[in-house]
């Protein structure tokens, strides 16, 4: 078949193919960066939410170290049953 073809056409069909590879692997890629993109949303998402927790769970710790500072150093036993209903 390819022998009884001119040197033009064995040309124009061997860069048809290179060029057909190269828009399959273009929009292959394109494809892998719109998943890729998806995933770093998600991934964004939940980074902001640990970032919130972990935010969230340190102003308890201080609250609570806080009040267990002021029980500790308070002499009034009033206060100190106060503190630790608090808790």
């Amino acid at each position: 078949m390819f022998k009884n073809w001119d040197i033009t056409k064995k040309l124009i069909f061997g860069f048809s193919i290179v060029i057909f590879i190269t828009f399959v692997a273009f929009w292959g890629t394109l494809y892998i960066f719109h998943i890729i993109n998806t995933d770093l949303k998600d991934l964004r998402g939940r980074t902001l939410k640990i970032d919130n927790t972990d935010e969230l769970r340190d102003r308890i710790l201080t609250d609570v170290q806080f009040n267990i500072t002021k029980m500790l150093l308070t002499e009034d036993v009033e206060k100190r049953k106060k503190f630790i209903t608090k808790f």
